[in-house]
């Protein structure tokens, strides 16, 4: 049973953005590149899992995915959380290609693909510090002590997977094994710590105190807000500023027509620059020559508002 559906990370939606709004030859445009080309492979990967974990959806396990919670000091973040009668197994899901060597002694992944090696860091690690966290937050939030596994997923099933420990064997798997796995782990742990209503309790804390990673991507890449380029961007041809003429925007460089086209644009605003928008704002990132234009749009949305007159701000949303 899935109680928390995986959804496109902010910080993706974010990099997307601003990939739009970065100039071509833009100083760190290849950096945003591949960053938001990581984030696109990882979330990839995380999708992956979910037809294999679909052979656990019955009522016993309860699946969440995406879980970001406080440890008191300290952050971290779960791709997948599965909670049995018996055993709760966090899941970190890897995509990778090629030859991955796990190095236990330098702990440390080596991947080798088209003759290159990369070095990365260990998901065991990363997991064993995960493991204690949460141990340690069901702890302050009151819940009895019940057993925790972690097991790293790798999402690419033509990736060959080599270890010379045991332990990682037991621990790193492709996908596919995943309801093997975990139906393993549930014949291991043979007490049921978990009654129906104790699973609710925690799924519903769990979902509560999950807050989603919500970095100011600008500040975070160094990153002017005089290099975001304005203006609505033509959902055709990707031009822009698209110009509006008689309650719809034009496309000058392909003739496109749209009625809605400011939608996204407002959506860039929400992630790059805030989340709130004066008329003046709007007019200024929309290359809108009218208040009385601006005012329509923002009414047709119908955002929440707070304030009078010039000073009025409108809480954006994603649309």
């Amino acid at each position: 049973m899935i109680l928390k559906k995986r959804e496109v990370p902010l910080q993706l939606l974010k990099l997307e953005a601003l990939k739009r709004r970065l100039p071509y030859k833009h100083p760190k445009r290849s950096l945003v590149e591949e960053n938001l080309a990581r984030s696109k492979a990882g979330f990839k990967g995380e999708q992956s899992i979910e037809y294999p974990l679909s052979f656990l959806s019955n009522g016993e396990n309860y699946i969440l995915h995406d879980i970001r919670l406080f440890d008191g000091q300290h952050y971290f973040q779960i791709d997948t959380i599965v909670l049995t009668p018996t055993v709760i197994v966090m899941i970190e899901v890897k995509n990778i290609s090629g030859t991955v060597i796990f190095d236990s002694e330098y702990n440390q992944i080596i991947r080798i693909k088209n003759g290159k090696e990369e070095a990365f860091s260990d998901p065991i690690v990363q997991s064993e510090y995960h493991l204690q966290q949460l141990r340690a937050w069901l702890e302050y939030n009151r819940f009895p002590k019940i057993p925790i596994e972690y097991l790293i997923v790798i999402s690419n099933p033509h990736t060959l997977i080599k270890s010379s420990s045991t332990h990682i064997e037991s621990r790193v798997i492709h996908s596919a094994t995943i309801p093997k796995k975990i139906d393993a782990l549930k014949k291991q742990f043979t007490k049921k710590y978990f009654t129906k209503e104790l699973k609710i309790k925690l799924s519903q804390k769990l979902i509560t105190n999950h807050e989603p990673l919500n970095i100011n991507i600008l500040k975070y890449f160094q990153i002017s807000l005089e290099d975001i380029v304005k203006g609505v961007i033509c959902e055709k041809c990707d031009s822009l500023p698209m110009k509006r003429i008689k309650g719809k925007w034009r496309c000058s460089n392909c003739g496109g027509i749209s009625k809605n086209a400011h939608i996204s644009s407002l959506n860039d605003y929400f992630l790059l620059i805030r989340p709130t928008i004066t008329n003046r704002e709007l007019r200024d990132f929309l290359c809108l020559p009218s208040r009385f234009i601006a005012t329509s749009l923002l009414r047709s949305l119908d955002f929440q508002s707070s304030g009078e007159r010039k000073s009025r701000k409108y809480q954006l949303v994603l649309k």
